[in-house]
């Protein structure tokens, strides 16, 4: 009996330190699981609203798109423009494309439409696509999940729609579309000029207007508030001080519509790939966060039918005094 009383001391002992261990390791261990779960829940992996609605390893800064399934990245140099009458969200990538989201209003949490005036122009190797075709509007719907606001304001959405080449009559799906994060900046139209005169009348073209990749695929594009028409200039090559025509493929590209929204005209002839005149005279580009682009166009615009030019119109006296638009 005793040598039992003597174990059962012996044991009881060993129980009552190995309890109090434990009692010791919970107290180291709480601050070290602590910390592994606040390292494994840090801001590259919590989950913001609308965050669910991007592919995974989107970076602040991205822009990508799937078009016909086959996914495009316009991440290169990224900008949304704020602005009360219509705000965009802008992107471009290493082979000159270019993408272009239009909302007809400051820019501000939610979703819009084709049916609200939200827009989308997309240039690709093949041509410049918008969301319309010649019957109307194309479907098209952009999400903006996500803006901060303040000197270093950031955007975030995701869209989908259809597009449509009016140089060739083909239509493309865009799916997966999203932007993250990407710089907001104030537009500086009180400066700018983009504007000419089609058949002798004068349009003005300056909402908005800017040049975007002047170094690879130049754009500069604007638009008609009034008669809500928008104009642009294409050149492949990018540009600087100098003289471009036709012969440097320049593309020039006007909606003139007022009832009819698709009343697009353009200097370029999809049956043969020829080009109606134009030319591009480039004064002066300037670099900086205030960079400007001046110069002055001409040109002959139509709508082709089989490869024929009907309704020409004639551009003359166009000034360009736009912004550069920095990613």
């Amino acid at each position: 009996m005793s040598n039992t009383l003597l174990q059962f001391s012996f044991y009881s002992s060993k129980i009552s330190i190995f309890i109090k261990n434990l009692k010791m390791i919970k107290y180291i261990l709480i601050p070290i699981l602590a910390f592994g779960f606040l390292w494994s829940c840090s801001d590259s992996e919590l989950i913001t609203p609308g965050d669910e609605f991007f592919p995974a390893g989107m970076k602040d800064g991205a822009y990508v798109v799937d078009v016909d399934g086959n996914q495009w990245n316009f991440s290169k140099q990224t900008v949304a423009l704020n602005d009360p009458s219509e705000s965009e969200v802008n992107g471009s990538n290493m082979n000159g494309g270019l993408i272009s989201i239009m909302i007809p209003q400051e820019l501000t949490v939610g979703t819009y439409d084709h049916i609200d005036g939200a827009a989308i122009q997309i240039n690709l190797p093949d041509g410049v696509y918008v969301n319309q075709d010649l019957n109307g509007p194309l479907p098209f719907i952009v999400n903006i999940t996500q803006l901060t606001t303040g000197a270093n304001s950031r955007i975030t959405g995701n869209f989908m729609g259809t597009v449509y080449n009016a140089a060739t009559g083909q239509t493309k799906t865009l799916t997966n579309g999203s932007f993250v994060k990407i710089k907001v900046q104030g537009t500086t139209t009180a400066n700018t000029i983009f504007k000419a005169k089609f058949n002798g009348q004068d349009k003005d073209f300056s909402t908005n207007a800017k040049a975007m990749g002047i170094v690879s695929a130049a754009l500069i594009s604007g638009k008609n508030t009034t008669d809500n028409q928008t104009l642009s200039i294409t050149i492949p090559g990018g540009i600087v001080v100098g003289t471009y025509t036709e012969a440097n493929e320049v593309l020039l590209e006007v909606n003139l519509g007022t009832s009819n929204p698709a009343d697009n005209y353009t200097n370029f002839n999809p049956a043969d790939g020829t080009y109606l005149p134009a030319k591009l005279v480039i004064s002066a580009i300037s670099g900086g966060e205030n960079g400007v682009v001046i110069g002055t166009f001409t040109g002959t615009v139509a709508k082709f039918v089989n490869g024929v030019p009907t309704n020409e119109v004639e551009i003359t006296s166009g000034q360009i005094k736009v912004p550069v638009e920095i990613p």
